[in-house]
């Protein structure tokens, strides 16, 4: 979704369009310009579930959070960036950065920062919150200085590089959420792994295998026949090795399978359809073979039977 596109406004406007398309999408900054009658920009964000893609394309310009700014502004999202081209400058806490294509940069958007460029440049971003990652801020703190220690470095960096251009082409709905959850799952391994101590020891296996067995599963919610057997056997471990590595990480499986399936069907009950799907119809399409044991879990999740929701949703 194209959110600012400067060539469409009077110059005089630029710069406040600009500031008020950063505070808004990113974090609250102060904005310098290198060139401010010259500048030119285009920003786009795609919300992917809980996650969200935002793309800067711009003229010179570096944004200041600063640590007045970073004590009234609640934050509390992550990001991974990278410029596509150029040099990008970056400061966080004591971290100086010169960052050039492809270089992976994670940053904390609620503390203060400095990050900008010279000359023509981007900066494309995966964002999430904080809570949804679900990793303490000291081993986030830890792992942002040495994200190209972690053995994962190159094949998230290469995700986030590819999502971030091709997002536009994301269908809306439950794909771009999937997109989200699947790419949540490989930031908080990356993180993990290069906020160890030693990122090539033995810890490293079982993170990365949990965080493929979600992917997994996210893959296959409309199966019905999902079972913890079939998990495990896709992943050459037995049942007792898949509850163990799911107790670790404090996942209780079917009952996240479930909530999983109940938060696609969810989702595609607030859809507008022409035809509508039947309830029934959308509860098999999650993997709920039994419509009555559907709207029990969905109505004790929600507060309200899957009909309700979908009355209230579309008014």
């Amino acid at each position: 979704m194209l959110v600012l596109d400067t060539d469409l406004l009077p110059s005089r406007e630029r710069a406040a369009a600009f500031q008020d398309a950063i505070s808004g999408h990113a974090s609250t900054s102060l904005v310098e310009f290198e060139d401010q009658p010259g500048f030119r920009a285009q920003v786009h964000f795609f919300p992917l579930g809980a996650g969200r893609v935002f793309n800067v394309e711009a003229t010179g310009n570096t944004l200041r959070r600063t640590p007045r700014i970073a004590r009234r502004d609640e934050q509390d999202a992550i990001a991974l960036a990278l410029p596509l081209a150029g040099a990008n400058r970056f400061r966080w806490g004591r971290e100086e950065r010169v960052l050039h294509a492809d270089d992976l940069l994670l940053v904390d958007l609620e503390a203060p920062y400095e990050y900008g460029w010279s000359g023509l440049g981007t900066s494309y971003a995966f964002q999430v919150d904080r809570d949804r990652l679900g990793l303490p801020m000291d081993t986030i703190t830890r792992a942002a200085p040495r994200l190209p220690s972690s053995p994962l470095y190159t094949l998230v960096r290469d995700h986030i590089r590819n999502l971030t251009l091709h997002a536009h082409r994301l269908p809306a709905g439950d794909t771009a959420a999937r997109v989200g959850d699947i790419t949540i799952d490989l930031m908080h391994a990356l993180i993990q792994t290069a906020g160890l101590d030693d990122p090539a020891g033995p810890p490293v296996g079982p993170t990365v295998l949990v965080q493929q067995v979600k992917s997994y599963v996210r893959r296959h919610l409309a199966d019905q026949d999902l079972t913890p057997h079939q998990i495990a056997r896709a992943h050459h471990i037995s049942v007792r090795q898949l509850y163990k590595l799911c107790q670790q990480d404090g996942l209780g499986l079917e009952d996240w399978i479930i909530r999983q399936r109940l938060g696609g069907a969810r989702a595609d009950l607030a859809t507008h359809e022409d035809p509508p799907r039947t309830i029934t119809a959308v509860a098999h399409a999650w993997g709920f073979t039994n419509p009555s044991h559907f709207t029990k879990r969905f109505r004790a999740t929600y507060g309200v039977t899957p009909s309700e929701w979908r009355t209230m949703s579309q008014r």
